[in-house]
């Protein structure tokens, strides 16, 4: 990695990806089920395009953490979390329509990620990860309706914001539990932080700068310079 690379280098990379699979999954879509269900496809394709890119970025940075050295296949990977990023915000929506396009892009979505070329173990494990956190937002949406100030709607939220994707892109890369656990610290109070506002966003992103301070697992320097970058761009913009 660059020494000069920053969550926006990797942020782009991930926009870029997103943008070629958008037009050609809604040229194919098109062409094979008509205008109706290309236009049911495009609202997610264009919620996915108009998000941040936090959730690649992290796909990205922690698969270069962990030595990972198949680019093209963790873009892939990016891409996928992206879209279940974008789909989860659909499904929060009070919109029949969204819901409906969010329930069968969910599917085009699992099927990306269950196709990417690495190993059959590695590939079940980020499989795994992302199905855990997609049905723990489902509970958050639930606990939203009953028990809205429950402690665990903002940790599971966290958990989908940050968390899940540096674990995915670290699971792809070959990371074993150790070292997942390592950043999960500073990746929950990171997600805490992005999904708070005021007082509450700056206790956390101090408590992201000592858990990132605290880390004891031998990764690249340059890696750990990177996510306080993007630390510092995404939540003291």
């Amino acid at each position: 990695m660059a020494a000069t690379a920053t969550y926006q280098n990797y942020a782009d990379k991930v926009a870029a990806a997103l943008a070629a699979y958008a037009a050609q999954t809604h040229k194919a879509t098109h062409l094979q089920y008509g205008a109706a269900i290309a236009a049911q496809t495009g609202r997610v394709l264009h919620a996915a395009l108009d998000q941040t890119h936090d959730a690649g970025a992290l796909v990205l940075i922690g698969y270069t953490m962990e030595g990972g050295r198949d680019q093209a296949m963790a873009l892939r990977a990016a891409v996928a979390v992206e879209l279940f990023h974008a789909i989860l915000g659909l499904q929060a929506s009070g919109d029949a329509e969204d819901q409906a396009a969010a329930r069968a892009a969910e599917s085009a979505a699992q099927i990306l990620l269950a196709n990417l070329e690495v190993d059959a173990e590695i590939n079940r494990r980020a499989v795994s990860i992302m199905n855990r956190t997609l049905l723990l937002q489902a509970h958050a949406r639930t606990f939203q309706k009953t028990t809205p100030k429950a402690p665990q709607i903002a940790e599971w939220k966290a958990l989908e914001r940050a968390v899940n994707p540096l674990h995915v892109g670290m699971v792809l890369a070959g990371a074993d539990c150790h070292a997942t656990d390592g950043i999960t610290p500073f990746a929950t109070h990171l997600g805490l932080a992005l999904i708070a506002t005021d007082q509450v966003a700056a206790n956390h992103y101090q408590a992201a700068r000592r858990a990132l301070a605290a880390i004891t697992h031998p990764w690249p320097q340059l890696m750990l310079q990177l996510l306080s970058d993007f630390l510092d761009r995404r939540v003291l913009h």
